[in-house]
């Protein structure tokens, strides 16, 4: 099985990476799913690795039970599971924690234009551990697994996520209205992707 990447977070999480090297019909087969062709190939591949995915982790079918609310956020019907998914170029990512926790991931390949689009995303204040590009790139993760656990949308990346390095630890607040909450995140490099994850 070609995880790249695997990590109990706590008895409650786990975290997965996949690469995508089997055909489509791997996993239509193994989900019992069908081909829609009124959808592109590429969002099919990506939705079907990510429902195998929580299947592995979860030891269930419980691709059957997820949906996506109304503001697109993944969520298991009938379940007091949460889970979060990303995906870039070949990978694909999925937080599971059968408690309910809020949970975010994040993974994308390191763009060489991350600088130019930094300063729609990072703040003076936003502080990561890393230098250069590398905090861009950090920083940019880590506020996507913020947006992702809020999942209301409506978020300004500067404004209203905050980041906070801190004996070395990261940190990313959400401040929007009456909702303010705190998280510790965790990075890793798989090659030339940027991993980031709720703890």
């Amino acid at each position: 099985m070609p995880f790249v990447f695997e990590k109990q977070i706590t008895p409650a999480k786990k975290l997965a990476v996949w690469q995508i090297t089997e055909p489509f019909e791997f996993f239509l087969k193994n989900l019992g799913l069908h081909q829609d062709s009124e959808r592109p190939i590429h969002r099919q591949i990506e939705q079907a690795t990510s429902m195998y995915l929580l299947n592995l982790l979860s030891g269930e079918p419980l691709h059957r039970q997820l949906e996506k609310d109304k503001f697109g956020k993944p969520q298991l019907l009938k379940s007091q599971s949460s889970v979060s998914f990303s995906h870039s170029k070949d990978l694909v990512a999925c937080l599971y924690c059968t408690q309910g926790s809020a949970v975010g991931v994040d993974i994308e390949y390191t763009r060489d234009n991350i600088q130019a689009l930094s300063k729609k995303f990072l703040s003076a204040r936003d502080q990561t551990g890393f230098e250069g590009q590398m905090h861009q790139q950090v920083a940019w993760g880590a506020k996507e697994v913020l947006y992702k656990i809020y999942g209301i949308k409506e978020l300004n990346f500067i404004q209203h996520l905050k980041l906070d390095f801190r004996e070395h630890q990261l940190f990313g607040r959400i401040e929007k209205g009456d909702y303010q909450a705190e998280f510790k995140l965790e990075t890793t490099l798989i090659d030339q992707f940027v991993l980031v994850w709720n703890v």
